[in-house]
């Protein structure tokens, strides 16, 4: 389904296998059972009172069982994770040799939770499951890579890490399974080129499944690509046999089930690939932009208040907003989690650990939170800004009214936010309807907000917040250059020696970046010796 061609990224044919959707799965039956998944798995999810199984389910599962590639759009909270874990979980047990699942995600938070999940499904046997993101020991999770775990969820940056290494460590040669959770997310922004390394590492004839919330652009034109084939010679025997394939099963609640993927993609294009559930409540609140802090302030206090159990999420779209709304929710009284990139994994799972404990009602985070994450009690979600990609609302709704659960969403938009406010509506094909706020009430709160917020300012500015993130950007953009030469230098070497260059023929460019990078090393490290000089 997924193969990757010069680092591009396109999709290839399904497996050639015959392709049947069981009776019982077509009927109106809404039992597992029918699914036909082994008796421990259905003994695993009664005992998780888990019993009916969601539309997605129902058109996926069969589809993976019976070999085809598949493709799954659904709404947010719709079990997507069980659509591909059942399956892989029932088919392990024939053959359970590690790594057998490659889970793909492209934030940590949400590796880690597909992680828990597996593990309770699996509790019962001993399947092996590990953890590859950011943040944690490489050497450590190399050798954990060694025992060759059943499943292995990451984020696409550290596992291209390990694939480039070329360590012994990473064996794929018996992965069965390549699953793309947030796939929209995977094509469209800037894991293309660590996407490919991954695909070019896996076996040519596993199954690839593709599960998302939206059906975007990237997802119509990956589909597009199956069903046009791959033209050109093929000399490798797996690539030969991927082209022999069916093309995928697709499923996209958005529109209808659809098992054509011609249909499926003249369907795709003419929807707006956004749904969100009927149990969900939107609304917008309108007001200017010098009083947005007040008037969160007071719908979050009025919430908490009238709903002494339930958890709020706030999304805002930068780290540098999440840090100082949560320096002005600690001064204002209320106790509050935050969750961007700019914190360290240690603080970032500490933050959900709270929230999800009800340690603290109030979560603020950047979009980084907005993808997969399931937290039951979270009744509320209020967009701090209008986001500037429409789909991006779409997730953000996604954490809460989760499996029929209730849930009020609520879009802040200032006088400078009404276009973008349009945009998710024409996204979402409906009109929100508009929040009225005591404005009395909240005028009351208006200087403390600002003194609040002037007190931020300067908390933020005291801990060198902006001169922090820079210095890590630019280490991490050291760190990537000396990876790019590293590579440079390795595909020098494999090509054996080369011809002695004249005196007039110039020399090789550096990647981009690098030139940059090293010359600020290296005046680091004359300023710090010319430091020591002067202590001295």
């Amino acid at each position: 389904l997924v193969q990757s061609k010069g680092g591009k990224i396109s999709l290839s044919q399904g497996p050639d296998k015959e392709f049947k959707l069981m009776a019982a799965s077509q009927s109106s039956t809404s039992e597992f059972s029918s699914l036909g998944l082994k008796p421990w798995l259905l003994s695993q999810l009664s005992a998780l009172s888990i019993t009916k199984p969601t539309p997605v389910q129902r058109a996926c599962i069969p589809a993976v069982l019976a070999g085809r590639d598949v493709i799954g759009c659904a709404e947010t909270g719709s079990g997507k994770t069980l659509a591909f874990a059942l399956p892989i979980m029932h088919q392990l047990l024939d053959d359970p040799v590690g790594p057998y699942a490659l889970v793909v995600t492209p934030t940590r938070e949400l590796a880690f939770q597909i992680t828990d999940q597996l593990r309770v499904l699996c509790q019962a046997l001993n399947f092996r499951l590990l953890t590859v993101t950011g943040g944690r020991d490489v050497v450590e999770q190399g050798r954990m890579l060694a025992a060759r775990p059943h499943f292995i969820v990451g984020t696409p940056g550290r596992l291209a890490d390990h694939v480039r290494s070329n360590s012994s460590d990473l064996h794929f040669s018996s992965l069965r399974y390549l699953i793309l959770d947030e796939a929209d997310r995977l094509l469209e922004d800037n894991f293309g080129r660590d996407l490919a390394a991954i695909v070019e590492a896996v076996p040519a004839d596993r199954q690839t499944l593709l599960f998302s919330a939206t059906y975007t652009e990237a997802v119509s034109a990956a589909l597009a690509t199956a069903a046009a084939g791959e033209d050109g010679e093929t000399t490798d025997e797996g690539e030969a046999k991927s082209k022999r394939r069916q093309p995928p099963f697709v499923f996209n609640s958005s529109a209808a089930e659809v098992d054509d993927i011609s249909a499926a993609s003249a369907s795709g294009s003419g929807s707006s690939g956004a749904r969100l559930p009927e149990s969900l409540n939107q609304y917008y609140c309108l007001m200017p932009a010098q009083v947005k802090d007040a008037f969160l302030i007071h719908i979050v206090s009025d919430f908490l208040a009238k709903n002494p159990t339930s958890l709020i999420v706030v999304f805002t779209n930068k780290c540098k907003w999440c840090h100082l709304l949560g320096l002005m929710f600690k001064a204002l009284g209320l106790d509050s989690a935050l969750l961007h990139s700019a914190l360290t994994q240690r603080q970032r799972l500490d933050s959900l650990a709270r929230f999800k404990s009800n340690q603290v009602r109030v979560l603020i985070s950047t979009d980084v939170g907005s993808r997969g994450l399931d937290i039951p009690l979270v009744d509320l979600v209020i967009s701090h800004n209008v986001p500037t990609r429409p789909k991006d609302y779409v997730h953000r709704c996604g954490r809460t009214a989760r499996a029929g659960r209730p849930g009020t969403a609520i879009l802040l938009a200032n006088q400078f936010e009404l276009a973008l406010l349009k945009d998710v509506e024409r996204l979402i094909d409906r009109r929100l309807e508009e929040m009225k706020v005591d404005e009395a009430q909240v005028a009351k709160i208006v200087t403390d907000v600002v003194v609040a917020r002037r007190e931020a300012e300067i908390r933020l500015d005291e801990l060198r917040f902006d001169e922090k993130r820079e210095e890590r950007r630019e280490k991490q953009q050291f760190v990537e250059c000396q990876r790019q030469l590293m590579m440079q230098e390795d595909g020098a070497s494999a090509a054996g020696p080369s011809r002695p260059s004249s005196k007039h023929q110039k020399p090789k460019k550096r990647p981009k970046g690098v030139s940059k990078a090293l010359a600020k090393k290296k005046s680091l490290k004359v300023a710090n010796v010319r430091q020591k000089g002067n202590s001295n």
